[in-house]
């Protein structure tokens, strides 16, 4: 999973690097090789993170390593959910939804790994937004920075902690889509049911497109406006993905 900012990172560290460096040949070739890999594994990236210390990128080896993490943390939550350990932990939050309905609901709402491209902030295996985890009190002071969004983790929590352990992020997967169907009532109330993309509209649906679209204005926006729909490919695809659950 090479985001954009992690090139970004990978040349930054390269630059400080090359002025640090040793004065002597070296052969950065497999490093570059490695820049252009869409989504380079876990011991791929360790390996460059070795073969960067070698040659004297000191600050490269850690970006590499760092994002070997991100990678290993990702892929055991996502092992986690395909393995159904998910399922003794979870209930449906509402009485008018089955538990075994909401696990799948949960399971089907990881984000693909390429909808993470570009988009480092997003946090976790759902893909959080910062502003969603601001609604539910795991952030605070979440600002826009050009594309990206930054916050502050509140109480113990911090980004590490939270992206390894999988019970949280269900917890607060769960949180945001109680809030998101009370705030969203009665658009989802009139919406339920018609035809939407060429299919009859249902919570689940809705639901995925309120998680993408970060809650009520963006769900009204999205269901309202074809162009939003054509707009946001992502969201959209995640409707077409969960509609018809529950």
């Amino acid at each position: 999973m090479l985001l954009l900012a992690f090139v970004f990172l990978l040349f930054a560290a390269f630059g400080n690097d090359r002025r640090q460096a040793p004065a002597r040949q070296v052969d950065a070739r497999p490093l570059v090789g490695l820049l252009r890999m869409k989504h380079p594994t876990s011991k791929q990236l360790r390996a460059g993170a070795v073969y960067a210390l070698g040659i004297g990128y000191v600050r490269a080896a850690k970006v590499l390593r760092d994002r070997a993490d991100f990678v290993e943390n990702v892929r055991k939550v996502v092992g986690l959910l395909d393995a159904e350990k998910v399922s003794g932990e979870v209930v449906a939050p509402w009485d008018d939804v089955r538990d075994d309905g909401w696990i799948r609901y949960v399971k089907s709402s990881r984000l693909p790994d390429e909808d993470r491209e570009g988009r480092e902030w997003l946090v976790g295996v759902f893909g959080f937004s910062p502003r969603a985890l601001e609604r539910i009190g795991l952030m605070t002071d979440v600002k826009r920075e050009g594309d990206s969004w930054t916050g502050r983790w509140t109480g113990i929590l911090d980004r590490s902690f939270f992206t390894k352990s999988l019970p949280a992020q269900v917890q607060a997967f769960t949180a945001i889509a109680k809030l998101q169907r009370a705030e969203s009532d009665d658009i989802l109330a009139a919406t339920v049911g018609q035809e939407i993309e060429g299919q009859a509209a249902t919570l689940s649906g809705l639901l995925a497109v309120a998680l993408r679209a970060n809650g009520k204005t963006g769900l009204e926006s999205w269901v309202s406006n074809e162009a939003d729909r054509r707009k946001f490919k992502r969201t959209t695809a995640a409707y077409q993905r969960m509609n018809g659950i529950f």
